[in-house]
């Protein structure tokens, strides 16, 4: 029951981590991409009002546009974080087992040398 609770939490952190490694992509990728298009209308003379309506018309397609990329690189970022956990299980498993293995051979060893000197 325990260790439930500590495994939700864990899987809570890692899901705030992962969003604040990533949170910022859509409106970096937004801003970004709309100053370029503002500039750009700015320096052709178009009239202000259609300038508006190219700014926040590219604004809201490119915010749709970072949070899509924002959601692919949360998926990669969290799968990558799951096969790292997943490799590190099994190595404990493996060295688990390895440990078990050369306890078991020991103890095979010992009666094996017994029943020679008999």
């Amino acid at each position: 029951m325990e260790q439930e609770e500590n495994k939700k939490k864990n899987d809570t952190r890692k899901r705030v981590n992962i969003g604040a490694r990533t949170g910022m992509i859509a409106p970096v990728v937004s801003l970004g991409c709309t100053a370029i298009i503002a500039i750009h209308t700015y320096r052709q003379e178009v009239p202000f009002l259609w300038w508006l309506l190219i700014f926040f018309g590219s604004l809201a397609a490119f915010l749709f546009i970072g949070s899509i990329l924002q959601t692919v690189v949360e998926l990669a970022v969290e799968r990558a974080i799951d096969r790292e956990e997943e490799e590190k299980r099994l190595r404990e498993l493996e060295l688990l087992h390895a440990i078990e293995g050369a306890g078991e051979g020991e103890e095979g060893s010992e009666t094996m040398g017994a029943a020679t000197e008999t």
